[in-house]
């Protein structure tokens, strides 16, 4: 027996978009910094500094914007930030070298990178 899931009233449903407002103006907050952190570590990826540490903290970082997104109304912005980490896991599992991995997660994150800055210019 499959039950259905109740209406939201639109009572209800103005008393959640206040309850997320706070949450939700916090991880705009963050979003430049989210940026600026991925960029830093595809830098030392790509200089060779500790290229495997470097996309293990973008796949972490991607991890915890694909939780907070979601939840907060930016679907997309999950998606996309699951799609990197999903991707980091991946490149970690292969055989690739540290150069193909770095294109690889490239491939994903600068789709990301992208809905980041326009969510910072709404």
């Amino acid at each position: 027996m499959v039950q259905k899931k109740p209406d939201i009233t639109a009572e209800q449903d103005a008393i959640l978009e206040r309850a997320l407002a706070p949450v939700r103006a916090r991880f705009i907050e963050a979003i430049e910094g989210h940026i600026l952190s991925f960029e830093a570590l595809r830098r030392e990826a790509r200089n060779g500094h500790s290229s495997k540490e470097s996309l293990k903290e973008i796949g972490q970082l991607a991890h915890k914007i694909a939780g907070i997104a979601g939840s907060v109304g930016y679907e997309e912005i999950g998606e996309a930030a699951s799609t990197v980490e999903r991707r980091v896991l991946e490149c970690e599992a292969s055989a690739l070298d540290d150069g193909d991995r770095l294109a690889s997660v490239d491939e994903v994150l600068e789709p990301l990178l992208e809905l980041l800055e326009m969510k910072l210019d709404d």
